[in-house]
């Protein structure tokens, strides 16, 4: 058996590489915010693994899946870099030197350690203490005992800018400036929800600051006209202002609905990292499918999912009508779509009908990237939306030739 959580699950793991038992499989060419969102690690839980087939996931604890997803993220970071060759020497040489060169507050001097223990075993030790949250708020908030590290994207993010220059940058430089696009997002409204506390603290404790700094973060949280500061966040990895812009989308998409304010902090931040516009609908439409698909699995977050569900149909449809023409080209290439499309505005479709519409639209949606939330955990949930709207969308000489054939069968 395998455990994340027992000692030597690394070398373990690399045993399962060998013996084929765990492959590494590209994921057709997806960036590492695709990976990390599609996993969970960029929301910082842990709901599917990047390599690790199910059979080997048998009593896991949420700390053992989120652990084998983050060492997994870095080792696909590695894996990618590397033009997608595996070399374990390779991976656990630079892993280590990435571990050894940081000394996380209120830890032990990895410089040190290093040396007494094997690279292997100190990796370990090393990313145990990334799962693990801020000591000193850990004492006063009881909860946050059985929550792990929300920002360990950031941590994924250092590793391969390290792998690229062999420079470090300290872990608490990105969490910073994410706590500054958290407490800016939050301040978009005019009241800060109980929810949001709890989120506030959370984060805080994942971020591990000094003290003086946290204080700080705590008066800005309380303060109705905190104004972020954009200027603080160029010249970042496209990486990074992606997590940024999915931590805010994170705020906003648990609520009812998204307020004029809200969208427009989004487009702000998007226009200051020099991202696409439609990136805003994107993540927001994604972030609103992943909460439905696993709030369980997210902290505090009392959502309503059908008023949830309600946004995300409108959100996907607006993303549906801006690539109208391409779409509509694609689905009239293929003439078993067009039927069972034209099908569903007169009948449910069976499950194997609907399974080969969810086939064909995925293929679709890999050539058109803006449509990519189609292909992410939980997209299944947008086929009753996806067979409502493209119908819509075609000339009504589609609808109305299917319909007559519908009905010369009677």
């Amino acid at each position: 058996m395998f455990y994340p959580g027992s000692t030597g699950w690394i070398e373990k793991y690399f045993e399962l590489i060998e013996t084929n038992q765990i492959q590494l499989i590209t994921k057709n060419n997806c960036t590492l915010v695709d990976i990390s969102r599609d996993s969970g690690l960029i929301y910082g839980v842990a709901v599917n693994t990047i390599f690790s087939p199910a059979k080997l996931q048998s009593n896991w604890t949420p700390k053992d899946k989120l652990k084998n997803l983050f060492f997994e993220t870095l080792l696909w970071t590695h894996w990618t870099q590397s033009n997608f060759l595996f070399d374990k020497e390779a991976f656990i040489t630079d892993l280590a030197s990435y571990y050894s060169s940081i000394k996380p507050k209120n830890s032990f001097d990895f410089l040190s350690f290093f040396k007494k223990e094997s690279a292997i075993s100190s990796i370990e030790t090393a990313i145990e203490e990334r799962l693990e949250l801020d000591k000193r708020i850990l004492e006063t908030r009881i909860w946050l005992n059985t929550l792990n590290n929300a920002f360990l994207f950031l941590d994924v993010i250092l590793f391969k800018e390290f792998l690229k220059t062999k420079k470090i940058r300290p872990f608490q430089t990105l969490a910073e400036k994410a706590m500054h696009c958290f407490v800016g997002a939050v301040h978009t409204s005019t009241e800060v929800s109980e929810i949001e506390e709890k989120l506030f603290i959370f984060y805080a404790a994942s971020a591990k600051l000094d003290r003086e700094i946290d204080d700080d973060f705590k008066i800005k949280f309380q303060t109705p006209l905190f104004q972020l500061n954009l200027e603080q966040f160029k010249n970042e990895s496209e990486d990074f202002n992606l997590f940024l812009v999915y931590l805010s989308a994170f705020v906003f998409s648990y609520k009812n609905e998204v307020s004029k304010e809200e969208r427009a902090f989004l487009v702000n931040l998007c226009l200051a990292l020099n991202l696409n516009l439609e990136i805003t609908e994107i993540t927001l439409a994604n972030t609103t499918a992943f909460i439905l698909e696993n709030e369980t699995l997210i902290p505090y977050l009392g959502s309503s999912t059908e008023i949830l569900f309600s946004n995300l149909s409108k959100r996907w449809g607006k993303i549906l009508l801006r690539n109208k023409d391409k779409l509509v080209l694609e689905i009239q290439q293929s003439k078993e779509l067009m039927f069972l499309l034209a099908k569903s505005t007169q009948k449910d479709l069976t499950k194997k009908e609907k399974e080969v519409v969810k086939n064909q639209l995925m293929d679709i949606m890999r050539s058109m990237p803006s449509l990519a939330i189609f292909l992410i955990p939980g997209g299944s949930l947008l086929l009753p939306i996806f067979l409502k709207i493209i119908p819509s969308l075609m000339p009504s000489a589609f609808r109305d030739n299917e319909v007559n054939k519908d009905n010369s069968k009677g």
